[in-house]
């Protein structure tokens, strides 16, 4: 089961960090870093493509808008970037992560 999490994600065009939602991928954290792999989660509507995951509000997964998980938009952060817990993706989102995960990466 993935997690939605607050952590701070890199831009993509410019220098800094924002504290947003993103989707934990990776259970537990790997090296002496302690990095993980996150997915960027918007409340922006989604391009429309293969990689996006459309995601409904609710109390379980604790984000307060529809959102976007975007696959093709993956960083790695050093667990202390976590700032919290927001809730649970629902069994069957975790399943269509993962079977386009696998068509992402050609698993």
């Amino acid at each position: 089961m993935y997690k939605f999490v607050l952590a701070e994600f890199p831009f993509t065009e410019k220098i800094g960090k924002k504290t947003r939602p993103v989707l934990l991928l990776t259970n537990g954290s790997y090296g002496k870093h302690r990095i993980v792999i996150v997915a960027y989660v918007t409340s922006r509507p989604g391009e429309g493509i293969e990689s996006e995951v459309v995601v409904n509000a609710t109390a379980k997964n604790g984000l307060r808008k529809k959102s976007t998980i975007k696959l093709h938009k993956l960083t790695n952060i050093s667990e202390s970037a976590i700032k919290g817990e927001l809730g649970e993706l629902a069994v069957e989102k975790s399943m269509e992560v993962k079977k386009k995960l696998i068509r992402l990466f050609q698993l």
